[in-house]
């Protein structure tokens, strides 16, 4: 019953989309969350819009993933995501 992040993102600005990467793993960590994959390797099976990037992590319980996201660490780091292009953050509870 652990709570997953899905994110998808188009990037428009590379040099952002780099330093926030630089920056989300170890808030991850930080917040017990795991980095099940992440990569630029997309293929869209459905869908209109491919994104170039996405990742998948992993938190115990659906609040942890919610207290990751809503950090003040992350939120910093999310300002620097959203500056880098057109993202989509799902939050999926496996309970459900």
């Amino acid at each position: 019953m652990t709570g997953i992040i899905i994110g998808t993102t188009e990037v428009t600005e590379p040099f952002a989309f780099a330093e926030y990467l630089r920056a989300v793993e170890a808030i991850v960590d930080h917040h017990g969350g795991r980095l099940i994959g992440a990569g630029r390797g997309i293929d869209v099976l459905e869908g209109d819009v491919p994104p170039e990037a996405a990742v998948v992590i992993e938190f115990d319980t659906v609040d942890a993933a919610r207290r990751w996201y809503e950090s003040a660490d992350y939120t910093s780091a999310r300002r620097m995501r959203q500056r880098s292009g057109r993202s989509t953050v799902v939050l999926l509870d496996t309970r459900a």
